[in-house]
């Protein structure tokens, strides 16, 4: 984010915010612009709606070359752009549920997309725009982070630079700086104690120190190889429950005390290390000119927007869907946002109705039948609706071939309705295959799987998710994928051989089954099937004993 002083933003921010978000009037000009992965909703001018969607691809760009960073995602991203702070105002406050003049961007990560608001006038130094797409590349690569790391990160990122051939990372804010060397610093048992919910993160007189310090932390970590890597092994210590001295002592092997000791000789230095890299030359997509937004588009993506940022602001988003339908009543989105209403307000008939007109009008939109058909397997787990459901999915494929969620939706119908294992294998494979961070797909896929006895295929999905994360807690998706995919192959290699036994006994070799049944036995860790193996060894020792 662009960081000015706190006292500056406090007068910029002077006015009182009403509780409901108002309609945009018919007469307002709005924008769209779409372009490699992300759509632009803009009621800032054309200038600087692209200007601001260049910035973002060239940023975007280097960062992938210079990093490991996931840069890119399967969801669909759209960035809302506001004139300013009086237009912005009033989504921050509904969206984030505090009224902080001090925000002026953020980043959403949702299921089914991730949202990024800005004020395109606080935008127009780059800070703001970097900051908040490197929320979006954190979110991507690492799932959930520290907040003091997840601030700190954005803002080492937000200064990124490139001139002709470099790319810099890692300049110094000089705010920051200023900030830091006239303030004592927060304990930093506290700067790791913070959440989004914690008062300094919210209260604006204290959201400026937040910022500047978990920069300055997160800066002097990365200026060295030793404390980089020492960073690494605390957020993956945190990440496994561990606490956080717990994680600290690990990682760092000196005191808490010690490290603010450093950061306090750090803050008081002359200059600050950054890293210059040389590039190739840049590709970025060729931007489209941005295009008038029709006002039922607009009404339905702000209503979009204050549905996907909480379930409470569903009424505040009807007002919006249903002022979209107004205007134009073909609106098929709308009728979908309609529908999402319903189903969080218990209005099951009117859902139903709702989402069968969006269907019926018909999209180009993969989310008109993703929502119709989550909505049916969400309250209706039976045969029918999964095969209504699988028909909503395959359009969604149609429209959005390249989106993860669908191929995903379309999986868990194939195994609900007829366990079609090989065309379920097949959709979860692509929606893995399009988001590898999808790790929904890749549980499903992994056990599906080992259930087919492919137990090294599974392995090395599990194996993967590990590497991408570094987590190796018991938590942790991919440990948990192991450990499935583990019991998965003991419990077939456990059936194969106890059916041996059974043929063996058959056949009259009690000796043999004797030997399966005992090699088997020291390695059941369940009680009921350890006594039923017992039963049946006791079973074929009688008939053995018979025999003679």
């Amino acid at each position: 984010m662009r960081r000015s002083l706190v006292l500056l933003a406090a007068v910029v921010f002077a006015f009182t915010l009403s509780a409901e978000v108002e309609l945009p009037k018919a007469d307002e000009k709005w924008l769209t612009l779409e372009t490699d992965g992300f759509r632009f909703i803009s009621n800032a001018s054309p200038r600087v709606t692209q200007g601001i969607a260049r910035d973002l691809l060239r940023m975007r760009a280097a960062v992938g070359q210079l990093t490991r960073f996931r840069v890119y995602t399967a969801e669909p991203t759209r960035v809302y752009l506001f004139s300013s702070e009086r237009a912005f105002a009033p989504y921050r406050s509904a969206v984030l549920d505090v009224d902080n003049g001090y925000f002026s961007g953020f980043f959403l990560r949702r299921r089914g997309g991730n949202f990024i608001l800005l004020r395109s006038d606080a935008a127009s130094d780059d800070r703001v725009v970097y900051h908040e797409l490197t929320h979006q590349f954190v979110a991507n690569t690492g799932g959930n982070m520290p907040a003091w790391f997840n601030e700190g990160i954005a803002e080492y990122y937000s200064t990124f630079r490139t001139e002709g051939e470099a790319a810099q990372i890692g300049r110094p804010v000089g705010d920051h700086v200023l900030w830091l060397r006239e303030q004592p610093l927060i304990p930093l048992r506290e700067l790791f104690a913070v959440t989004r919910a914690s008062p300094i993160y919210n209260e604006e007189e204290r959201t400026g120190h937040f910022y500047a310090q978990s920069w300055a932390l997160v800066h002097y970590l990365m200026s060295d190889p030793g404390r980089r890597a020492s960073l690494g092994r605390f957020l993956t210590l945190l990440g496994s429950g561990k606490s956080v001295d717990e994680a600290f002592s690990g990682a760092f092997g000196m005191q808490v005390s010690e490290l603010e000791e450093a950061l306090r000789a750090y803050i008081r230095r002359v200059s600050f290390p950054y890293t210059s890299f040389e590039l190739g030359e840049l590709e970025i997509a060729e931007l489209p000119e941005p295009a008038a937004m029709p006002h039922d588009a607009v009404l339905q993506q702000l209503g979009q927007l204050l549905l996907a940022s909480a379930d409470k602001h569903a009424t505040s988003a009807k007002r919006f869907f249903d002022e979209a339908l107004a205007v134009n009543p073909k609106n098929a989105l709308a009728y979908t946002g309609l529908g999402r209403v319903y189903d969080i307000t218990g209005r099951t008939a009117d859902a139903d109705a709702a989402y069968a007109k969006a269907v019926q009008i018909g999209s180009g939109d993969a989310e008109v039948y993703l929502a119709a058909g989550l909505s049916l397997m969400a309250r209706r787990p039976d045969e029918e609706s999964y095969r209504r459901a699988g028909a909503f999915f395959r359009l969604a494929t149609k429209a959005d071939p390249k989106s993860s969620r669908a191929w995903a939706a379309l999986g868990s119908t194939l195994l609900g309705r007829n366990r079609d294992r090989p065309a379920a294998i097949a959709a979860f494979q692509k929606s893995v295959e399009l988001e590898p961070a999808n790790d929904e797909a890749a549980s499903q896929l992994a056990r599906l799987l080992a259930r087919e006895g492919r137990h090294d295929d599974a392995r090395k999905l599990a194996q993967a998710r590990l590497a991408r994360t570094h987590e190796r807690s018991v938590h942790s998706e991919g440990t948990v994928m192991l450990a499935e995919v583990d019991r998965f192959e003991t419990a077939t290699e456990f059936s194969a051989s106890l059916h041996e036994a059974i043929a063996k006994a058959d056949a009259g070799k009690y000796d043999e089954a004797l030997a399966i049944l005992d090699r088997l036995l020291p390695t059941i860790r369940d009680p009921a099937i350890e006594e039923q193996t017992l039963a049946f060894r006791e079973q074929v020792a009688g008939m053995k004993a018979k025999k003679k």
